[in-house]
Parts: C-alpha cells; structure tokens; sequence
C-alpha cells in the first residue's frame, strides 16, 4: 500500500493536474492505487431477477467482507475495454482487508457470452454464486423491470414473441467485438436467460464446478437464513446473520401473467429444466 507522502507526492505532479480537474479526489486516489487493490475472491453471476441484490447486500454487511464500491461493476460485461487498472479501482486497499474477503455481483455474467473467458483470464480461483428462479417468473419480472424503465412498448406475450428477431445476431456481435454492447441482449432477453443449463455449460468449460455454488432463488426467498448460511460455508465464512433479512430490492408489478401465457412457457421450458436438474444432480420445485 502507498504511504500517506507517496499519494501527497502523486497528487502534487504536474502531470494529474488535468485529473485534478476532472476527477474527484476519492476517484483520484482509487485510479492512482489501484495496483493495490485487492481483486474479488468471490463474483455472484446472476440470475438477473433471481435475489442477486439482497444476497449482495447481506454479504457487504458480514464483518469479514468488503464488497466492491457499487454492487454491478459490469467488468467482464460491458466495460471490460476500460481494463484491469480500472476494475480494481471498485475494491478495497490490500492492506485494509487482508483478513477479509471482497466480490462484487453483476447478475449479466452469466448470460453474457464473453464473461466465463474473461473471468477466467484474470480471476482462475473465483468462487462463483449463482441464483436460479424458476424461468417463467424471471421472465415476467424481467419483462415487468424494462416496463418500468420505459422500454417496452409491447405487452408481454408479444414481446416474448418478438425476442427471436429482436436477438438476433446479437450474440455472435458481442462476442467478436469486444467493445460492443447490446441493449437489446439485455433488455428484451426474457426467455433466453431461462435457459440456464445453457449459461451454465459455458462457465463449466473455465471452472470446475467445485468453483460454483448454485442456489435456488425461491430456496432463498423462503429460508434465506438456511440459504445465506451455505452461501458463507461455500465462502469459509464465519456464520453470521444481519440484523434483518430484508428483501433489499423488491419487483414492483403493475399486472400478473396471464394463465395461459404461464402455461405455455412452462411447457417451453419442461425438456430444458429437466435437463439442468440432471446436470446439478438436483431438482428444483418449479
């Protein structure tokens, strides 16, 4: 770690003087120590709409973390092209938490394609966390949040419909521009991020699954105590509990999802969670 005359030293130079300006001195001091700065022991990958925010927050509060500055960094996403120097401005001085754990939860991980590579490259001994939702619900969620965002103008049924041509090419563009990003990738993929064997398949050819912990979403609703307390066995954490187990970022749904809509994408997604219960060796009650 820099000592206070090192950092007095840097910020003297004439050569940060346009940072000066332009940067505030808390960003500063990150950007200019961030070669001291701890890299994430543990990433939580998603799902999106699977309880990633409460379980991030649960964690930022246990005694032995310290969790990155803002819970989705989106490093191995969208901002991958801004480089390591920067992601490591998100997480803690190695010295102000050598005896402590850090991570960060981006829930675009798991579905983006670049992200299993790109973790791997920089992160091989990660522990990875990722949170399972029955599809059909996350789907509904998903479509409910880019609602609420204003940037769904069709109604749920037709934008389940629409999501084939509305994703396509999308994929195959991410991943041979480094530099892209898709808004749509993110926004209108509501059944595609339900496919989670899929997702999963990918980040297993980087890491063994001794590396993963996956944990049911609606597992986690119900007895979050239980669930938290195999996410800090998989961490070797202390047990530890905070003071309330508040859902920290709960869905706001202006209408319900018809029956018949329900139906049918349970039907879709039958043959694919069969499939995802064998490969976890475990069954899930969606």
């Amino acid at each position: 770690m820099p000592s206070k005359h090192v950092v007095t030293r840097l910020w003297r130079q004439p050569q940060v003087r346009q940072a000066r300006h332009t940067l505030s001195p808390v960003t500063w001091f990150r950007k200019m120590t961030a070669a001291y700065r701890r890299s994430p022991n543990y990433l939580i990958i998603g799902t999106q709409k699977g309880g990633t925010t409460s379980l991030h927050g649960y964690l930022a509060q246990h005694p032995q973390v310290a969790a990155s500055t803002i819970k989705e960094v989106h490093y191995f996403d969208k901002n991958y092209h801004r480089g390591e120097n920067w992601y490591r401005t998100h997480f803690p001085l190695n010295a102000a938490s050598v005896n402590s754990l850090c991570g960060e939860s981006s829930p675009f991980y798991m579905f983006c394609p670049n992200s299993p590579a790109r973790v791997a490259a920089m992160l091989p001994e990660v522990k990875i966390i990722a949170l399972l939702r029955n599809p059909v619900d996350r789907a509904y969620s998903h479509y409910q949040l880019t609602r609420r965002r204003n940037r769904e103008p069709l109604s749920f049924e037709d934008a389940v419909a629409a999501e084939p041509e509305r994703l396509a090419g999308e994929r195959e563009r991410l991943i041979a521009d480094a530099s892209y990003n898709s808004a749509a990738y993110r926004n209108y993929s509501y059944v595609s991020r339900g496919y989670y064997l899929q997702q999963l398949s990918e980040w297993w050819k980087h890491f063994p699954k001794r590396q993963f912990l996956v944990l049911q979403s609606e597992s986690f609703f119900r007895d979050t105590a239980s669930a938290f307390d195999r996410v800090l066995d998989f961490l070797k954490l202390d047990r530890w509990h905070p003071p309330q187990f508040a859902n920290l970022y709960p869905g706001k749904y202006t209408s319900r999802i018809q029956p018949q809509t329900r139906e049918a994408l349970q039907q879709r997604f039958a043959t694919p969670n069969d499939q995802l219960f064998s490969a976890l060796g475990k069954s899930f009650d969606w």
